[in-house]
């Protein structure tokens, strides 16, 4: 049986969140869950996530991840979101919807801004 930290689920969802291809759409959920993550404190694993990312060819550095380089992926991907996406694909799930209306690309940039590292 494998045992994951917190530390390292928050990097599969990070690395789920940059770089998963579902049917070619963003998961909103995914997103959902990076908030829920950042607003707890929760240290993200950053090796363990490099080493998702290297599993599935999404990194290839010859150095390792650093933490620099992990903000400038997730703001480049925060970019290019489609937001009415993913809004749409958390609200069923969100007992008042209203909690939506917040989010915005300046919402996923503040996050990145205070994310932890394990």
């Amino acid at each position: 049986m494998n045992v994951y930290t917190l530390p390292d689920l928050f990097a599969g969802k990070v690395s789920a969140a940059l770089c998963r291809q579902w049917k070619g759409r963003i998961k909103g959920r995914d997103w959902y869950d990076f908030l829920w993550y950042v607003q707890r404190e929760t240290p993200l694993h950053l090796a363990h996530l490099e080493e998702r990312m290297r599993d599935t060819g999404n990194y290839s550095g010859e150095i390792p991840l650093s933490e620099d380089q992990l903000s400038e992926l997730l703001h480049q991907k925060v970019e290019s979101l489609d937001l009415d996406f993913v809004k749409k694909d958390v609200y069923p799930y969100i007992k008042d919807p209203r909690h939506l209306d917040g989010w915005t690309k300046e919402t996923f940039y503040h996050a990145i801004k205070f994310m932890r590292f394990a």
